[in-house]
């Protein structure tokens, strides 16, 4: 594999040492196979040395994942709880315009009732304005004309006029 400072050339040619230097016992061991050895060691404590760097690393990854987990587990939390007031206060906003939605079609169903009630008032006041105007024709031409003169023709049209506005006949001759 790989250790840091060393050229893949090197480390092939020290891996190739290694079997012939271990094939005899530490005490009946060349001078020369015990460098070998230790140039082994030399890359070996290297290679670990990466792997040890390369893990703190890592370790330091994780621990500040592990806090990034924790701020955004509290933002979540945080969210959670703004959705949760938010949709609190939609829902009262809601009720306060299903409450304003009815009173409007209270308001608008009593003002329709009101302007139906305004135009027969209306239509009764026109109707009795010309009531009046009529009686007082009837009692201001006719009527006259009668006191004065005795004309049946004039009798007869005064009575019919007077039998519109529901006149009893026997009190008008």
């Amino acid at each position: 594999q790989a250790a840091d400072g060393f050229p893949g050339e090197m480390l092939k040619l020290v891996a190739s040492t290694v079997k012939v230097g271990l094939q005899a016992p530490k005490d009946v061991r060349h001078g020369y196979a015990e460098q070998c050895l230790g140039m082994v060691q030399e890359v070996l404590k290297a290679a670990e040395a990466g792997v040890r760097e390369k893990v703190a690393g890592l370790e330091s990854k994780v621990a500040a994942s592990d806090e990034e987990k924790a701020a955004r587990e509290a933002a979540v939390g945080a969210a959670v709880g703004e959705v949760t007031q938010k949709t609190e206060v939609l829902d009262a906003a809601k009720a306060k315009l299903a409450a304003a939605n009815d009173e409007s079609a209270k308001a608008k169903a009593a003002l329709q009732a009101a302007e139906t009630e305004q135009k027969a008032g209306d239509e009764a006041l026109v109707a009795a304005a010309d009531r009046k105007a009529k009686l007082e024709a009837v009692f201001g031409g006719d009527y006259a004309l009668i006191k004065e003169t005795t004309d049946a023709k004039l009798l007869k049209s005064f009575l019919r006029g007077s039998q519109d506005f529901g006149f009893d006949a026997q009190l008008m001759s």
